[in-house]
């Protein structure tokens, strides 16, 4: 290859890089609550939920779903191309596993994808690949939430318990039936303190447990690694 050829695909190259940099700043903004690598799942944000736009960029640049492809690309650890073949989607049906299967992106695309179509929202579109890049940009798949779910179906079960170690979580509020959203605040939970479940998401390794802070019942929200401060005994015992 000529020279001069090989200084142009860098070129190309080191721009489509910046480009797509430049572009997912305004897609999806650093998260100013994310303090450590255990985050608070939320309900998917409006960007999430938002279908992207297929229609070319600036000067024929990548289109918004083109950079959405090329970022879940990158998230998952597959090749870069901006376009949801069998390995984008066979890499995201793994994470979409509840169980200990190994990767195999052609026996999944031979399936049909059976993961994405039972946990997640189909093979990768226009009208999802927002959320999904939100889903592993949070560690919420199906995969990275499975230990916690196990903790959690066990503190279910268990109904009371008491805390074994001091814990920050968030308040929530309910939204009618069995939702609850967060309020923004927090509260620094003491040792051997008691608590009762309220509510049990499996889909998101959740749990809600009532508590009384300053005499005052308060529901939390109890989620991924947070579970392992819990204890499932119902009352508290010294060992």
């Amino acid at each position: 290859m000529k020279k001069g050829y090989k200084i142009a695909i860098a070129v190309g190259a080191a721009g489509l890089a910046f480009l797509i940099w430049k572009k997912w700043d305004d897609l999806f903004p650093p998260n100013p609550n994310d303090k450590t690598d255990d985050k608070t799942p939320a309900l998917p944000s409006d960007k999430a939920n938002a279908p992207a736009s297929t229609e070319k960029g600036l000067n024929g640049g990548p289109s918004d779903y083109e950079l959405a492809v090329a970022r879940l690309q990158e998230l998952l650890g597959v090749a870069v191309d901006m376009k949801p073949a069998m390995q984008t989607n066979g890499k995201l049906d793994y994470m979409y596993s509840v169980s200990d299967e190994a990767l195999n992106a052609t026996k999944a695309m031979q399936e049909n994808y059976p993961n994405l179509k039972k946990y997640g929202k189909g093979v990768v579109t226009p009208n999802n690949v927002n959320w999904y890049v939100e889903q592993l940009q949070n560690h919420w798949t199906p995969r990275e939430l499975t230990p916690y779910r196990r903790i959690g179906e066990t503190l279910r079960l268990a109904q009371k318990g008491w805390f074994k170690s001091r814990a920050e979580l968030p308040f929530v509020v309910g939204t009618g039936g069995t939702g609850y959203k967060l309020t923004g605040g927090y509260v620094n939970v003491p040792a051997v303190t008691e608590y009762e479940v309220v509510n049990w998401s499996w889909q998101n390794a959740t749990l809600y447990i009532r508590v009384k802070i300053n005499d005052v019942p308060r529901v939390l929200q109890v989620f991924g690694e947070k579970l392992k401060h819990l204890s499932k005994d119902k009352v508290f015992k010294i060992y």
